[in-house]
């Protein structure tokens, strides 16, 4: 392929791919359909696939003729997506397809997070996979499961199919740069169970909304001064005289910075004229406090709704717990000033019954960070009388400072584009963690398109970087031999 068809007709066969995994819904924990499809294409291939009992997707390619003794290569990608909306727009992530939109430049889903997060990651190694003119020794495609919930598929995945040489992971969102290391991370869950206190008089339900926020990656953009709804809704409670508070639900993912959050609330009727000023009021000043926050709404109408509001007692409870979180950088890098060391995300509140549930994501190249951020939430959670459970830790991937499958790849790069690429650390967590504490022998980057606004209903491909990122692999699998 590499010296026969253009990059133009490489981005269509990639795209290609993409569009039949975008018409088929594939959230975490929900990737069955999705890997059927992959298994069949890939069987019609005439290539040997195997399932585990994880979900997780294994496909072996024979080494092209006169490259069977080259060392084995194992490329990898999720097949998971994180599942947001933006506000307005009707969206069941278990039945909906994404409904793709070529804008210019770019590619995007329409109301919705594309998926090219990792998507396109499947898409590219499906294409190589299929092609039986590429050079190349002995391949492996692994496709994990719950890569953007638990990690589950990479942490559970037999170390057997990690005995290859190089492992190159095909997640990362800047098609110049490759991930050489990632931070660790932690599942939080902490619930508020809230007693109920019968209706006032002459009170009214109304639903506040904070909304048209950007949202983003809790890894990748929790340092750009970025709002987080769910904390901004609950300083607007705090403000608030006179109500308590029903429902309080905001958020889609723990590691995506929610940009919409929905509070019903009990309000006396002659505070409703006082709440509108106030709110329009919070409105601008937060505008200011967060210049990239333009697009920022504060709402309040009135509704209906049976459920009973929560005690003083019980509203005040959440409130402190939500204002005291850590949220967002609690540290830089020593070693690499740019890049994030230590973070939080309040990334989900769910009320189900009298349980109001917030689900947060904290992340740490630094091991004492974790530590304080279980010590912290728990103390606050304590403190509020709150339960807490701290799961799905996930392990940093390390530093590593002579990763000769970085050093061939920005060769091969420089040579296709003219310039090298830039070698980097990351804030988010990848699957590499558990694949270099499964094989710490094996030599593994990180590279990908350029994806920007992932975990966003703004998420959107730069489509002439698709065909660049193809052609590096298929650049850096032709090498092999000389390794």
């Amino acid at each position: 392929m590499d010296n026969v068809i253009s990059r133009a007709e490489k981005t269509r066969l990639v795209l290609d791919e993409f569009c039949a995994l975008a018409a088929i819904p594939h959230p975490s924990a929900a990737e069955q359909a999705v890997g059927d499809h992959l298994e069949q294409s890939l069987r019609k291939a005439g290539l040997a696939v195997y399932r585990d009992t994880c979900g997780n997707l294994i496909a072996e390619k024979q080494a092209s003729a006169g490259c069977e003794a080259w060392p084995t290569t194992i490329l990898q990608a999720h097949m998971d997506m994180v599942c947001v909306s933006a506000d307005g727009v009707a969206y069941d992530k278990y039945s909906d397809p994404i409904r793709l939109v070529e804008d210019g430049d770019y590619l995007k889903a329409d109301g919705t997070s594309l998926g090219a997060d990792d998507g396109i990651g499947v898409a590219v190694i499906m294409v190589i996979l299929k092609d039986q003119t590429l050079v190349h020794g002995p391949v492996r495609a692994i496709f994990t499961v719950e890569e953007e919930t638990s990690m589950r598929g990479a942490s559970q995945l037999d170390a057997k199919w990690l005995d290859g040489d190089y492992l190159i992971n095909c997640d990362s969102e800047e098609v110049d740069v490759i991930t050489v290391s990632s931070a660790g991370g932690m599942h939080i869950d902490a619930r508020l169970i809230c007693e109920r206190a019968d209706r006032r008089e002459e009170t009214t339900v109304c639903q506040i909304e904070v909304g048209g926020l950007l949202g983003g990656h809790s890894g990748v953009d929790i340092h750009k001064g970025r709002a987080n709804a769910i904390l901004v809704m609950a300083d607007i409670l705090a403000q608030l005289d006179g109500v308590r508070l029903i429902r309080f639900d905001g958020g889609m993912a723990r590691n995506a910075i929610p940009a919409r959050v929905r509070a019903l609330v009990e309000m006396p009727v002659r505070k409703i004229s006082e709440a509108e000023h106030f709110l329009q009021a919070e409105t601008a000043r937060l505008r200011t406090a967060y210049p990239a926050e333009s697009g920022l709404t504060i709402t309040l109408r009135e509704t209906k709704c049976d459920e009973l509001p929560m005690t003083d007692d019980a509203m005040a409870r959440l409130i402190s717990f939500c204002r005291q979180l850590p949220n967002g950088v609690r540290s830089m890098h020593q070693a690499i000033p740019s890049l994030v060391e230590s973070s939080s995300n309040v990334g989900v509140a769910e009320t189900s019954g009298d349980i109001v549930e917030f689900r947060l994501h904290p992340r740490s190249s630094n091991e004492s960070d974790m530590a304080w951020y279980r010590k912290a939430v728990g103390d606050i959670a304590k403190s509020c009388k709150m339960e807490a459970d701290f799961y799905g830790e996930i392990p940093a991937w390390p530093l590593i400072s002579d990763n000769r499958l970085a050093q061939l790849a920005s060769a091969v790069y420089e040579k296709q584009n003219g310039s090298p690429m830039k070698i980097e650390a990351c804030h988010a967590g990848l699957e590499c963690s558990y694949f270099y504490r499964k094989n710490p022998n094996l030599k593994l980057i990180s590279i990908g398109p350029t994806v920007e606004h992932v975990h966003s209903p703004q998420e959107r491909i730069v489509i002439d970087t698709i065909a660049v990122h193809l052609d590096l692999i298929i650049g850096i699998l032709a090498e092999m031999g000389a390794r």
